[in-house]
């Protein structure tokens, strides 16, 4: 069985032969590994065991690759030093991470959980193109002034430099905004503080000072 201690995989391959002459049509090459996970009574567990979960929340961010890895080597080295926290796992945060990544966390007995992102996909927000009112349908739809939005992308790497001249072309930036977005933010900052501690504490510390120097 498969589990965070004992990551047991097995190796496959699959050959599709001919009828006529035996002769190799096609193989693949693949793993797979057994094991069962449920959730009883608000409480998950992987082989009939009780899990408790101890996640990171991994966003999938590289320097060198923006949201692409750039080596294999950085994806599993990720994982390591996770587990290496105390982690056991990780909440993948509003991106579809790559297949290797999966491999690894496989390899190295690592639990995920997904979590794709949802922008535009919000149908009942249509109906802000009728009315001109927001349709609140789930959690990832959001409705805010544009200076907000522009701000929270600059949380966490940015975007690429033609994004916001295509952007600001058509909402053009107001004066005082560089001034604005620290403000913006400070409030994305404070709840990961809240929920997630750690190195956000001293961001909340270097907020507040330059916030008080505005």
């Amino acid at each position: 069985m498969w589990s965070i201690e004992q990551p047991n995989l097995y190796d496959f391959v699959f050959t599709i032969t001919s009828k006529k002459n035996n002769k190799v049509l096609d193989k693949v090459k693949s793993y797979g590994g057994m094991r069962s996970i449920e959730v009883k009574k608000n409480k998950v567990y992987l082989n009939n065991k009780p899990l408790y979960q101890r996640l990171v929340l991994d966003q999938g961010f590289y320097p060198d690759g923006i949201w692409t890895a750039p080596t294999d080597k950085d994806l599993k080295k990720d994982i390591i030093l996770s587990m290496k926290a105390g982690f056991n796992g990780a909440r993948l945060h509003e991106k579809v991470f790559e297949d290797r990544f999966h491999y690894w966390a496989d390899k190295l007995g690592y639990i995920t959980w997904a979590e794709w992102g949802n922008w535009g996909a919000n149908e009942n927000a249509k109906g802000t193109e009728q009315n001109g009112k927001g349709v609140i349908f789930d959690p990832a739809s959001w409705w805010a002034d544009s200076e907000v939005d522009i701000a929270m992308t600059r949380l966490f790497g940015g975007f690429n430099r033609e994004f916001y001249e295509g952007y600001h072309q058509v909402i053009p930036l107001k004066k005082g905004f560089e001034k604005r977005v620290i403000i913006y933010n400070f409030y994305h900052i404070l709840n990961h503080a809240n929920m997630f501690g750690g190195s956000y504490i001293h961001q909340v510390q270097d907020y507040i000072k330059r916030i008080i120097t505005l």
